[in-house]
């Protein structure tokens, strides 16, 4: 396992990669009413179509002589789906790590360069912070997911689109009780607010105040660009600017605001060039260094992403 954190602030900027689940969708594959993405990897098919995703996101950063964060997809790998779904949790996760580590094996050249994370996610819906667990019942919930992500050997995990800050610190303290490295990225609001109300800035202080190991850094995912300089540009959010600690964004190429775009049927989509600059901007203006794509978004944006970065 590379020591992550100080992997990525070695490096000037990084690329993270763009939508996976929703692009998946799009394209008419089968998903999995449980776990989503997950299953795919149990089955050629899948296989071949998750395969042809993370390759293409990869390719961008060999081009561009950039550094790439993959996830692995196990966003709702979690105790509950996996259950439902008749399958065993630590082999499902393993398997989806074991068949990320072939992908990138496929990329000698990018040796060091490619860093794999496991992906958790809430265990409600990721856009109803109602449905978020309590911190306990949260650290209890999701210390499984922790040790089958950890056991499979990726470099980091990632607890991604997390709508609630009370079920982020129970995720924070099962981290904090496997020892695995975290990365916490909210869902965040042009107001500069978590959808369950409380700031991004509040956010990140009660997390990183719970009295257990915190995050390595913090992301936000599920916004546009240009609604999440609004939210980082807010006067309350100004000490989070200035602590350094929220490094990262995977953003949305709609405009809309993550609550407002869940469960909309047809595509909304910023031109790829105007969101990649908008993208770049903030790595001058907030000291984003770690960029990437959402809902929407696909190499198109990455490689017009990755055009931009390259200058740094």
């Amino acid at each position: 396992m590379i020591d992550f954190r100080s992997a990525v602030m070695d490096e000037k900027a990084v690329l993270a990669e763009g939508a996976v689940i929703e692009r998946l969708s799009r394209s008419g594959s089968l998903l999995d009413e449980h776990l989503l993405v997950a299953p795919l990897v149990l089955e050629e098919g899948g296989r071949r179509a998750l395969r042809e995703i993370y390759r293409s996101y990869i390719d961008v950063a060999a081009e561009a002589g950039l550094p790439i964060v993959i996830l692995a997809p196990t966003w709702k790998a979690s105790p509950d789906a996996c259950e439902r779904a008749g399958l065993d949790l630590a082999l499902t996760n393993s398997a989806c790590v074991d068949f990320m580590r072939e992908t990138v094996s496929e990329y000698p050249g990018m040796a060091g360069r490619i860093f794999l994370g496991g992906l958790v996610g809430s265990r409600g819906d990721s856009y109803r912070p109602d449905e978020a667990l309590p911190r306990d019942t949260a650290r209890r919930y999701h210390a499984p997911q922790f040790g089958a992500l950890l056991e499979s050997g990726v470099d980091f995990v990632m607890a991604s689109t997390i709508p609630s800050v009370e079920e982020a610190a129970g995720i924070t303290m099962a981290a904090a009780d496997a020892g695995a490295p975290l990365v916490m990225s909210f869902v965040a609001r042009s107001d500069g607010k978590v959808l369950d109300g409380i700031l991004l800035g509040d956010a990140v202080e009660r997390i990183d105040g719970l009295g257990c190991e915190p995050p390595l850094f913090y992301m936000a995912n599920c916004v546009h660009p240009a609604n999440f300089a609004r939210a980082m540009g807010r006067d309350g959010n100004a000490p989070l600017r200035a602590s350094g600690r929220l490094i990262g964004l995977q953003a949305n190429a709609s405009t809309l605001d993550p609550d407002d775009l869940a469960g909309r049927e047809e595509l909304d989509a910023d031109d790829p060039v105007r969101w990649a600059g908008a993208m770049a901007a903030l790595r001058e203006g907030f000291g984003i260094k770690i960029l990437g794509g959402c809902c929407g978004t696909d190499e198109r944006y990455i490689r017009r992403l990755a055009h931009f970065l390259a200058d740094y």
